[in-house]
C-alpha cells in the first residue's frame, strides 16, 4: 500500500540512460573490492605449491641430501620472473 508509505511511491520511467549511469557508477566504485575469500584461496593455493615444490623428485640434491624448500609464499611468482641466473667464485647465486 503505496499511499501509507511515500517512499514507496515511484513518480516517472526508468529510461536506459538512467540505467547505463547507475551501472557505470556501481562498476566504479565497486571495482576495486577483491572478496577476502578470494585472498583467502590464493593464499592457500600457494601454500600447496610450496608443498610440491618440497616434495618434488627432481629437485632433490642428493650429494647433500636436502629438499627444495620454500620459505616464501610468494616464491612461485618470483620464480616467474627470474630470466637470468648469476653466480660469483663462491657459487652464491643473485
Amino acid at each position: 500500500n503505496s499511499s501509507s508509505h511515500e517512499y514507496l511511491e515511484f513518480e516517472g520511467g526508468v529510461n536506459f540512460g538512467d540505467f547505463i549511469i547507475k551501472w557505470l557508477t556501481f562498476w566504479v566504485a565497486y571495482s576495486h573490492l577483491i572478496p577476502i575469500s578470494l585472498y583467502v584461496a590464493l593464499e592457500i593455493l600457494k601454500i600447496g605449491q610450496a608443498v610440491l615444490i618440497h616434495f618434488d623428485a627432481e629437485m632433490y640434491y642428493l650429494p647433500l641430501d636436502k629438499r627444495a624448500t620454500a620459505r616464501t609464499s610468494d616464491l612461485i611468482e618470483e620464480l616467474g620472473q627470474v630470466e637470468f641466473v648469476f653466480s660469483d667464485k663462491t657459487g652464491t647465486l643473485t
